[in-house]
């Protein structure tokens, strides 16, 4: 992955770290503050070390100026082999980039430096991590130590699992070998033959020129008596290889090590050809072949062609896999998509959490205030303060939109604000406890209390006047006189049947019904006025009994002392409250 890709990456974590900060955890502004400062601190370091390549500068710049003026473009999607091991430099003849009609060979010199290769590419071709593979060149030939061989291999299996870890993606590995074509001289042909174990396959398949394979039994059978002695000979050596390869290099790599993943190739090839050097001393293949087979590998005809370069194996690249794996630039977006989803899950977790904590607080004060009797005055009204707190929150969450933290579709706020408006609405404060402040006045006989029975005023259940109400109003109402510091309380009680909030509200509306009567029927200000709904909870008379029921469904209207009651209107502001608590209807 490119240094920019990392980069932003890391930006857009921090982006999101810091947007959950600020905007869903429930912290203090000092909180707040410190989260973000190390959110910052942290994205700027990644910043920094994600600015940092893998690869030395040394070596990026030895491997851009070898391969970069003559890679393919970067729309080329054939498959792109990094090559290294022994005979590398008779194959590719002095340059560094090879391409063929079946994928491109890029000369890999130093066999550990082959992961550094792989990340210096990909700053130049990021496209092509899904092409990748590697070609390993063992030629027993070139070789008198079986050891430092031994030790080639691992170096490059430990070199294949860090490719794996900087692309991202399993890339494929092929074994190849070349051995010295040699006496008899007959046996030479201008043919090129590959042939190919594949994992898992226990004979070989022989491919000429790249295009036509056959199974190994089948091209030895073919061909005059003498053609065949030759194929028989040659067919003696590839097996003899292909023992030499499973006994000495294969072990290497497939033996599990703590350290390395195993290293399976996906096949093995050999070809003869006159181009492949050969030390003077014995080396390892004639070592081999003196100690399990009578082939005399004395004499070699590589040393009559030097100009000869080796073939290329293309008939592998057919058995390279077609990679699945995300191009960088896709897997930084995979990486972006899963930061995303990591970050809205862990909000969606915050903002539940918060929603439930304030659906519980809500719920907890809602209960509280039903479960405390209407008797007790200051913890009621206590309770009432607390509701009203709530309400405001919700409303104030109703009008300017619900914050971050408890959005994202899971607030309960609606659901609970009605209840709550409810609730205050239906509080009813007791009179008496009204803190009357009253100037001081000659003492004056208060006129008497007018009863009015309900159902000479309304249909049961009702709390609409009825038609023939006007008259009992009127002869009821003759002492009833509005005059400045007395306020005029019109009370609504009912008997004990049916619901108690229903008689509650019942008597409440009843209540201002007369109110709104005496209103309109004359000039008396609204601030003459208070209403008040008791239900049953002030009987004159007992409820076991109709006569002391129908007693019970009455509405009062008294006269109560109240200094600013009555006034002018625009010289006194309007009484809000009777005795400290909201006047219903007003």
């Amino acid at each position: 992955m490119s240094v920019m890709l990392r980069r932003l990456l890391w930006l857009w974590g921090g982006i999101l770290a810091l947007v959950l900060c600020l905007g869903y955890f429930p912290l203090t502004p000092w909180g707040q503050f410190i989260g973000a400062a190390v959110i910052v601190v942290i994205t700027l370091g990644a910043w920094i070390w994600g600015g940092r390549s893998h690869v030395s500068a040394q070596v990026e710049s030895d491997i851009n100026a070898t391969w970069q003026n003559d890679l393919p473009a970067e729309g080329y999607r054939q498959p792109v082999v990094l090559v290294c091991g022994d005979g590398v430099e008779q194959m590719f003849a002095g340059v560094a980039v090879r391409e063929t009609p079946e994928g491109c060979y890029l000369a890999v010199a130093d066999l550990s430096t082959l992961s550094a290769a792989v990340a210096a590419l990909l700053n130049l071709r990021p496209e092509w991590v899904t092409q990748l593979s590697t070609l390993l060149l063992v030629n027993p030939s070139q070789h008198d130590d079986l050891a430092v061989l031994a030790n080639r291999v691992q170096i490059f299996r430990h070199q294949l699992s860090r490719m794996c870890r900087v692309t991202g993606t399993d890339i494929p590995a092929l074994l190849c070998s070349y051995l010295p074509q040699s006496v008899p001289s007959d046996m030479t042909t201008d043919r090129v033959e590959w042939f190919e174990f594949k994992a898992g396959q226990p004979s070989a398949t022989v491919w000429h020129n790249g295009h036509s394979a056959q199974p190994l039994a089948q091209w030895v059978a073919q061909g005059d008596s003498i053609e065949q002695t030759q194929r028989l000979y040659r067919a003696i050596e590839v097996e003899s290889w292909a023992q030499w390869m499973a006994q000495k290099i294969l072990p290497q790599c497939l033996t599990r090590e703590q350290s390395m993943p195993i290293c399976s190739p996906l096949a093995l090839a050999l070809t003869f050809s006159p181009a492949v050097p050969e030390l003077p001393s014995a080396h390892l293949w004639q070592q081999w072949l003196k100690e399990k087979t009578t082939l005399n590998r004395e004499k070699s005809c590589s040393e009559n062609d030097e100009s000869a370069t080796l073939p290329f194996p293309d008939p592998l690249l057919r058995l390279l896999p077609q990679q699945s794996g995300f191009t960088p630039r896709r897997r930084a977006v995979v990486y972006a998509i899963g930061a995303f989803m990591l970050a809205g899950c862990v909000a969606l977790n915050v903002s539940a959490w918060q929603n439930r904590a304030l659906s519980r607080q809500i719920t907890d004060d809602l209960q509280r205030y039903q479960a405390i009797p209407q008797a007790d005055v200051h913890a009621k009204a206590g309770a009432v303060k607390v509701l009203r707190a709530d309400a405001a929150q919700l409303n104030d969450y109703y009008r300017r939109g619900v914050p971050l933290n408890l959005g994202l579709g899971l607030y309960p706020g609606e659901r609970l604000r009605q209840p709550v408006l409810a609730a205050i609405r239906g509080y009813v404060p007791p009179v008496e406890e009204a803190k009357i402040e009253a100037p001081e006045q000659p003492s004056q006989v208060t006129p008497q209390t007018v009863l009015l029975d309900s159902l000479s005023l309304f249909d049961t259940g009702k709390y609409q006047l009825k038609s023939g109400s006007t008259k009992v109003l009127v002869e009821a109402l003759i002492n009833i006189k509005a005059k400045p510091g007395w306020l005029i309380v019109v009370a609504g009680h009912t008997d004990i049947t049916g619901d108690a909030r229903a008689n509650q509200e019942l008597s409440l509306k009843r209540a201002e019904a007369v109110r709104d009567w005496m209103l309109q029927t004359s000039d008396v200000s609204p601030t003459c006025f208070a209403v008040q709904g008791y239900g049953a909870t002030r009987p004159i008379a007992a409820n076991d009994t109709e006569q002391g029921r129908a007693a019970n469904r009455r509405v009062e209207i008294s006269l109560v002392p109240q200094a600013n009651a009555c006034q002018v209107p625009g010289n006194v502001t309007p009484p809000e409250h009777v005795g400290g608590f909201d006047n219903q209807g007003e």
